[in-house]
């Protein structure tokens, strides 16, 4: 009698556990970089981070796109792309949920950010860019909300 429960619970822990693992972050990490090495295929004005970042997040830079908060592409950290990147190191982050990826452009390896992914309905999306402003590591979220983006 206590087979089907342990099962049941097994089976309910399975089907209901975050499924971080399903697609790797270095796969989506390299999938979304190879777009910024060539520029090219992507429409006039597309906005990568509609795609790519949580909704909330891609709300706020393209508020500070708009009232020219920002300047450039947080997540290439450039303003054409066309550069190739590399993932330097990469790790779980705050919750099981969570891949903080270090990124460096071939060009500039002694300039770095840091991708905070989120696992997000099956899928990775960019949580938050951590870029580095005046020595220190500034998360763009927190930046952004405060300058009111």
């Amino acid at each position: 009698m206590k087979a089907p429960i342990v099962l049941a619970a097994l089976l309910s822990g399975v089907l209901f556990a975050p499924a971080a693992s399903a697609e790797p972050p270095a796969l989506f990490i390299n999938l979304l970089y190879a777009h910024y090495a060539d520029m090219d295929h992507w429409a006039k004005n597309y906005d990568p981070c509609h795609t790519y970042c949580e909704a909330d997040f891609a709300k706020l830079v393209a508020a500070a796109r708009h009232k020219h908060v920002i300047d450039y592409d947080p997540i290439c950290q450039c303003q054409h792309g066309g550069e190739k990147y590399m993932m330097f190191t990469g790790g779980t982050g705050a919750t099981d949920n969570d891949y903080m990826a270090t990124m460096k452009k071939l060009s500039d390896p002694r300039g770095s950010w840091v991708l905070v992914l989120r696992w997000v309905e099956g899928e990775w999306k960019i949580r938050d860019i951590v870029e580095l402003r005046g020595g220190k590591q500034v998360s763009l979220r927190q930046r952004l909300t405060a300058a009111g983006a």
